[in-house]
């Protein structure tokens, strides 16, 4: 097995391993993962329909595009469609044409959508009670390494 240095940090890597900080981000998501769906399994809702949701109950009336709705729930544009056409059978959600443009079709939260979003549990206290254990300089420089190492990995995907 070869070693590798990163001489800026003068960590050392096995080849081949994935380091430490990759491990504890991904355990985060899975554990986000379960958490979203322990709550959310009171509802009809998946975590990525209620990141749906959310967006649309806090959008303008005027609804949201697809892309729009992709990148915000950090999703593909076949995925979001393919959850957009689910949400659309349980009459959740509603496409329309977009007033100003005809090539753009925007996605709206139904009656029925609002009424389900309202009953949805909140979890954002739940959130913020994980976060509590931090302080706010914590908080701001977990933050600005995260998104390093997240600039870092787009770097890669170009």
């Amino acid at each position: 097995m070869k070693t590798t240095q990163n001489q800026s940090t003068e960590m050392k890597f096995t080849e081949g391993s994935m380091p430490d900080i990759f491990k504890r981000v991904e355990e985060i998501a899975k554990n986000l993962d379960k958490f979203q769906r322990m709550v959310l399994g009171e509802t009809q809702f998946t975590p990525p329909q209620f990141c749906v949701i959310n967006e649309l109950s806090q959008s303008e009336e005027g609804g949201l595009s697809l892309s729009e709705l992709a990148r915000r729930c950090y999703s593909s544009r076949p995925t979001m469609t393919y959850l957009i056409d689910t949400l659309e059978e349980q009459k959740v959600v509603t496409r329309v044409k977009h007033p100003t443009d005809r090539r753009s079709i925007l996605v709206k939260m139904t009656t029925e959508g609002k009424k389900l979003r309202k009953a949805a549990p909140s979890v954002s206290h739940i959130y913020a009670d994980c976060c509590s254990i931090l302080n706010p300089e914590e908080t701001d420089n977990l933050i600005l390494l995260l998104n390093k190492v997240n600039e870092a990995l787009k770097g890669y995907l170009k």
